[in-house]
């Protein structure tokens, strides 16, 4: 069996991700043998931001996995998505993880920090890293 990690937040890039994780998989002739494990994260990575992840990004994400069929498992309470994930990654022994990953200029990346660069440092299994 094939596991996935997948970081879901409010933010386009994030969606993405979950979008371009369910075309791979489908693409797959048998989707079965495949398990996602998303997991839902806040939206934002920068010092003293809010925490918060939506109602309605729950119920998004549900809805869109269900409706997929796939095998999948979902994840509340990612107060340190970058923890999160890796903890998650190593646990499943997951083949995958995928991410959203957004547009900054380099000096917006040194002072404010990246889920996404840490995810893709510490990650124990390939990292996909995928813009909106």
């Amino acid at each position: 069996m094939s596991t996935y990690v997948v970081l879901v937040n409010e933010r386009p890039e994030s969606h993405a991700a979950l979008d371009w994780a369910l075309q791979i998989v489908e693409a797959f002739p048998c989707t079965a043998d495949i398990k996602l494990h998303v997991i839902l994260g806040p939206s934002t990575d920068i010092p003293g931001g809010p925490r918060y992840v939506s109602p309605s990004l729950s119920e998004d994400v549900a809805k869109q996995l269900k409706d997929s069929g796939l095998t999948h498992e979902i994840h509340f309470g990612a107060t340190d998505p970058v923890d999160r994930v890796i903890r998650l990654a190593e646990e499943v022994k997951a083949d995958l993880v995928v991410i959203g990953m957004q547009k900054r200029s380099a000096t917006l990346k040194l002072i404010i920090g990246s889920y996404a660069r840490d995810i893709l440092i510490d990650a124990p299994c390939p990292v996909v890293a995928v813009k909106e």
